[in-house]
């Protein structure tokens, strides 16, 4: 999750290349679902203490889609 994030930061911010940060955010949270499943298995409390992390997830792929959408035209 850490690479990914660092990834992401590097992409946004520094190449500045929204639709590249886009997508690389949309991935990201395949990794933390899968982290989330294995959670599951081995303990269950720290598994529903990433929910509220999951949840922003969601709110941070819809973000940065339309901020893509927004900007798109000054590229």
């Amino acid at each position: 999750m850490m690479v990914a994030n660092a990834l992401w930061n590097y992409v946004f911010f520094r190449a500045r290349d929204l639709y590249a940060g886009f997508v690389s955010g949309s991935l990201a949270p395949i990794l933390d679902l899968a982290l989330f499943i294995c959670l599951l298995l081995l303990d269950k409390t720290a598994a529903w203490v990433l929910v509220p992390y999951l949840i922003y997830q969601l709110y941070a792929v819809s973000l940065g889609y339309e901020l893509w959408k927004m900007n798109r035209s000054l590229s």
